[in-house]
């Protein structure tokens, strides 16, 4: 199958796209599915069905604005790793022996929110939940965040 100049050129921008704005993403994505599961092997693999998802909608992503990039990909991501119960990460630190005391949803609330930088509003249409409802995990997790850092 032959392709024209014009083709050619129109799959080498997406492969850029992918390059330099999706794949900046993948950081954020794993520390969502690592706070949603707590297992670095399958926040990986996560990762990894995300962006192969994502090929297919690459002519539809270019067109979209970075923030609403993110929450596809976000979105992407919860859907990936919320059916699993996976076996939590054997690390005995402090912070995962904390991280733990949280559900799997209040951790993503908290990694959406404060590193993906999301609103409330767009966290609350991630979960399906109200915002009311996320507004309350955040105030709460906050609140439990000060107190082990002390």
């Amino acid at each position: 199958m032959n392709q024209t100049a014009s083709q050619a050129n129109f799959n080498e921008n997406f492969a850029a796209y992918f390059e330099t704005d999706l794949v900046g993403e993948a950081d954020l994505l794993y520390r969502l599915a690592f706070a949603y599961t707590l297992n670095e092997d399958i926040s990986f693999e996560c990762v990894t069905k995300v962006y192969q998802g994502m090929v297919s909608a690459l002519p539809e992503l270019v067109k979209l604005e970075s923030g609403a990039v993110r929450m596809r990909l976000c979105g992407a991501a919860l859907r990936a790793v919320q059916p699993l119960k996976p076996e939590p990460t054997k690390d005995k630190s402090p912070l995962v022996g904390f991280i733990k005391t949280f559900t799997p949803e209040e951790r993503a609330t908290l990694v959406l929110v404060e590193l993906a930088g999301l609103l409330p509003s767009e966290v609350a249409s991630l979960l399906n939940k109200e915002e009311s409802d996320v507004r309350k995990t955040l105030a709460t997790a906050r609140k439990q965040l000060i107190a082990f850092g002390k």
